[in-house]
């Protein structure tokens, strides 16, 4: 499942932990009557400005950045100088406590951006926090054409082969290899039944294979990388190859006048109702019958003399038309 966050880099996450930090105590320290922050929304936009020198890799010099950590390590500490103060006003401990919250994000984001972008570190991938307003947000692979990653949190289900989902899984943390097994124990608890179940290569472990053939009748679990010919002999059974190429039942199609998901029914007056006029009848030539609209046509006469001589017609245009009425 996607969160709906931008995409993070280590200065982006920064410039977000103190917007929020300096709202969070000006808005307290107007409120309780602390002093220092009566300018606060001038304190935000200065590190605002600040961050757009260094949001752009190409602008990013390390003088740059040195100045964008200065300017924020100077406020942190100008925040934690402030929460006695607000403690000794009777702040809400939930005002305490989410100043504190962004302070925290703030001196993680600061040490990052200084080991990475100033001292050439690899930040480890356990210490790494991709939203502060979400901090379950991971950073999911995809390997897909037009979407390699994604910003969410995986979810594992198991489906039977008429779309009905048997079981599912939030992986707050972890991965698919650490699922196989605890889905299918998990499933066969509600539905003794379940036989055989297909897997993608993600799946894939040894100590996994070995469970899931006790547990299953036919467990398709492809191997990732090359197959030794054993492991080949396996996936080429009639059940493993079976179970892997099954495909999933047709579902109903929606009956006439269903609607459909983005779709909606036009709705289209009837011809004599009163939203819509009825159709005006075409001009009738002057000393027509009443009803000589309904049957007249257009046709060119070649008794006509100006249909008779091409010299009349024009540079080969098209000659003149007259209109026939019944008589």
């Amino acid at each position: 499942a996607e969160t709906g966050v931008h995409h993070p880099t280590d200065a982006s996450l920064l410039w977000d932990a103190m917007r929020c930090l300096i709202r969070a105590t000006g808005r307290a320290a107007t409120e309780h009557d602390v002093r220092g922050w009566r300018q606060w929304k001038h304190l935000q936009t200065s590190v605002g400005k600040f961050f757009n020198t260094v949001r752009s890799t190409r602008r990013a010099s390390p003088e740059r950045v040195e100045e964008y950590l200065d300017r924020c390590r100077d406020l942190v500490l100008s925040v934690q100088a402030s929460l006695p103060a607000l403690a000794a006003k009777d702040a809400t401990a939930r005002t305490n406590e989410e100043i504190r919250c962004y302070a925290a994000h703030a001196v993680r984001q600061i040490d990052q951006v200084d080991r990475r972008l100033l001292k050439g570190e690899t930040i480890p991938q356990d210490e790494k926090v991709f939203s502060i307003f979400e901090p379950h947000t991971r950073w999911i692979s995809k390997d897909k054409a037009g979407c390699p990653v994604e910003l969410g949190v995986p979810v594992c289900i198991l489906e039977d082969r008429h779309g009905f989902v048997l079981h599912h899984e939030v992986m707050w943390e972890g991965g698919d290899v650490d699922q196989a097994v605890p889905m299918v124990e998990a499933a066969r608890s509600g539905f003794p039944d379940l036989r055989a179940v297909s897997f993608d290569r993600g799946f894939h472990r040894p100590a996994n294979r070995v469970r899931l053939d006790e547990l299953l009748d036919c467990a398709a679990l492809p191997k990732k990388g090359c197959l030794n010919t054993t492991e080949r002999e396996r996936e080429s059974t009639e059940d493993f190859a079976g179970m892997r190429r099954q495909p999933r039942a047709p579902r109903p199609r929606p009956g006439p006048g269903a609607w459909r998901k983005g779709l909606r029914p036009r709705r289209r007056p009837l011809r004599d109702s009163p939203e819509r006029p009825p159709r005006r009848p075409a001009s009738a030539p002057q000393g027509a019958p009443e009803d000589a609209a309904a049957t007249c046509r257009l046709t060119a006469s070649p008794q006509d003399p100006e249909v008779a001589d091409p010299a009349r017609r024009g540079n080969g245009g098209p000659c003149r038309y007259r209109m026939n009425t019944p008589q």
